[in-house]
């Protein structure tokens, strides 16, 4: 499905929320509640390295924009520093909290 296709059926179906994970694509379209419980379960499949998800990117969007958004360990730089962990990375992994939220209330 592309991603134009995708966001006319959210438009169809007055659901603006869709779920991505890495390799797998398109999980979830619908509401805010379903697409934030989808989310949380996908980011902990990704962090506990589980299934197909395990260390895959996992993205939530609203109307096309993100606006959640967990990096997992299978998109960090393939040249780390001393340590095997890039700087900007650090906090990210010890807590394994995305690296970007925003409110979409």
């Amino acid at each position: 499905m592309t991603t134009e296709q995708i966001l006319a059926t959210c438009r169809m179906n007055d659901a603006p929320f869709e779920v991505v994970v890495g390799n797998i694509g398109t999980v979830f379209v619908g509401s805010e509640r379903e697409a934030k419980i989808k989310f949380n379960v996908y980011m902990a499949q990704s962090i506990g390295n589980y299934g197909r998800a395990g260390g895959e990117d996992v993205t939530m969007f609203r109307n096309g924009e993100i606006v959640r958004e967990f990096v997992g360990r299978n998109s960090i730089d393939d040249e780390p520093d001393y340590d095997g962990v890039e700087p900007h990375n650090q906090q990210h992994l010890a807590s394994g909290a995305p690296l970007r939220t925003e409110s979409i209330d």
